[in-house]
């Protein structure tokens, strides 16, 4: 147990660390962009971040039970490789679907200036989706330390960049763009990493097959959890202009922290639940898990929704302070959702 709450430690960390850093961005971009184009910049990760669960089908969380169950070394450096090249066909299909539907999307989302913004992110995944796998290896060899830093490194790249272009240049063009410098030389750190896991394109269909199998339960239900959490922008996006989504997109979230902090608590505990024998001795895994983040969350959803309006304008400046009605809203939810 010492050694899971450590590696969850570790890995929260670097997770709150992403967090704060990802919160500056979002600050600033709020600040120096008028609300029509930071809506703009968040309607592009709305759409990455919604079809990305579509396509990935659970494939990088497999790695969280395959790997702690090889029997050895030779054994991972075949799930790997499979794996590698599996994610980089999806991101493929996943980069062609942007450039393919850039016009369908911008009328959606009634945002004409999406069309051009999309033909410069459309590369992002074909960097992004390997990198998301990273953090999976890693974690499935028990290698938190390695996962966290490259949760390092990847922030401090989007810091430099995004923020950089920002300041300099004040145009959502030039700050798309920076996104997607940085998703590369993520990209870059993950090959280099990764080289001695390299052998070719080619595919082990039966354990293709095992790992799909366990795999596609994962990412139908992080679809359902996807859309429950997205579906109310795309509905914003769909009716109301990018401003008002900016304004909305804002204050609908239920402190992003929270999530990080149980995701970084089920990326190691489900490696271990995966390694046991004895069905209780999961369960009794589980349990704890869920105590230690109640301890944490329900004091800060209580102070939350009581300075919601301090929260939102301090961030965000006195213009947003619409979205405080809607981060009081979704913070309600924090308490089912423990």
């Amino acid at each position: 147990m010492p050694d899971r709450t450590r590696q969850a430690g570790i890995i929260s960390l670097a997770e709150f660390f992403r967090f704060f850093i990802k919160t500056l961005i979002g600050i600033l971009l709020a600040r120096i962009l008028n609300q029509e184009y930071y809506g703009s910049y968040r309607q592009l990760f709305l759409v990455y971040t919604s079809f990305s669960a579509l396509l990935l089908l659970g494939v990088p969380q497999s790695l969280l039970f395959f790997l702690p169950k090889a029997q050895d070394e030779t054994e991972q450096k075949q799930i790997i490789p499979r794996t590698l090249n599996l994610i980089s066909l999806l991101a493929i299909v996943f980069s062609l679907s942007l450039l393919g539907f850039r016009v369908q999307l911008a009328l959606f989302f009634n945002n004409p200036q999406l069309t051009n913004l999309l033909l410069i992110y459309a590369i992002y995944p074909l960097f992004l989706f390997i990198s998301q796998l990273y953090s999976s290896v890693m974690l499935g060899l028990r290698k938190a330390e390695s996962a966290a830093k490259f949760t390092i490194f990847a922030i401090v790249c989007d810091a430099v960049l995004i923020m950089g272009t920002a300041l300099i240049f004040r145009k959502l063009e030039y700050i798309v763009t920076a996104v997607i410098i940085a998703a590369f030389l993520q990209w870059v750190y993950v090959h280099l990493h990764l080289r001695a896991y390299k052998l070719g394109w080619l595919f082990d269909a039966t354990g293709l097959k095992q790992q799909l199998s366990y795999s596609l339960p994962l990412g139908l239900s992080s679809i359902i959890g996807i859309l429950s959490i997205q579906l109310d922008k795309f509905v914003i996006s769909g009716f109301f202009t990018p401003a008002q989504f900016a304004v909305f997109s804002v204050g609908a979230m239920e402190l992003p922290f929270i999530g990080i902090l149980t995701n970084s608590v089920n990326s190691v505990i489900l490696p271990a639940i995966s390694s046991q024998n004895d069905p209780a001795a999961g369960i009794d895994i589980y349990r704890a898990s869920i105590r230690k983040n109640a301890l944490i969350i329900f004091p800060l959803c209580l102070f939350s929704i009581i300075y919601a309006e301090q929260i939102i304008t301090f961030l965000y400046g006195q213009s947003y302070l619409e979205a405080s009605l809607y981060f009081r809203i979704y913070l309600l939810s924090l308490f089912l959702r423990i």
